[in-house]
């Protein structure tokens, strides 16, 4: 544990499984026997920043990298951010776009993923369309998804609204009823019908990043 944990979220090597979670082999294997029993695998991707340390920064910094924050009022950061708006003239092409399509596509076509989840905010539609239209072009007739943690929450970026994503982070829909549910203070049912009522979208009360509702109304002394 410790620094030797970092739960996948300060990428260096985008080809190369973690060592601890076995070989690309072994990886296949269980995509395959996941398909068999009617599956579906979706991968956490990281495209918003890598380790200070990954071989871009130490090659050129500058040509793979904002040289700052992208937006220095934002009070998350986790790495150097890839610039996906940067275009080499010389080479005809946007370096950190390239290097993100190759990504996904060798990780789609090597193992025929049926999905990925975009980590962290990318505030770059374009980028995200993209990679979309890339990835359901390589599953061809397969069905795939992109999810999408987006940290602003807007639900312009999922596909019924012109966005690029099947999915988004809606963190605000879990601190409401949570808040609502564990506060006996604070309790709003006309503003959880409110929440609850939108017909087009499904929401999830928890994910990996939030605490367990039950826990929390647990912990309040209270239960459901």
């Amino acid at each position: 544990m410790g620094m030797n944990h970092d739960w996948g979220y300060l990428p260096r090597d985008f080809l190369a499984l973690k060592v601890t979670y076995d070989s690309s082999a072994d990886f296949k294997q269980l995509v395959d026997e996941c398909h068999q029993r009617k599956i579906r695998i979706i991968i956490d991707a990281v495209f918003n920043h890598t380790v200070t340390d990954c071989p871009l920064a130490m090659i050129d910094h500058d040509y793979w990298y904002y040289k700052g924050k992208y937006n220095p009022d934002d009070p998350y950061y986790w790495g150097p951010e890839l610039n996906f708006e940067y275009y080499d003239e010389q080479q005809n092409l946007k370096p950190a776009w390239k290097f993100a399509t190759d990504v996904v596509r060798y990780w789609i076509s090597e193992f025929y993923l049926d999905g990925i989840r975009f980590n962290a905010e990318m505030d770059n539609y374009d980028i995200l369309r993209e990679l979309d239209n890339l990835a359901r072009s390589v599953r061809g007739s397969q069905p795939f998804y992109t999810a999408v943690e987006y940290v602003p929450e807007t639900t312009a970026i999922l596909k019924p609204n012109g966005g690029p994503a099947d999915v988004c982070w809606s963190a605000s829909f879990h601190s409401v009823i949570a808040n609502n549910l564990v506060d006996q203070n604070k309790f709003e049912l006309d503003l959880i019908k409110y929440i609850i009522s939108a017909p087009d979208f499904i929401n999830y009360l928890s994910c990996h990043d939030n605490e367990r509702l039950l826990f929390l109304v647990g912990k309040n002394g209270k239960f459901i």
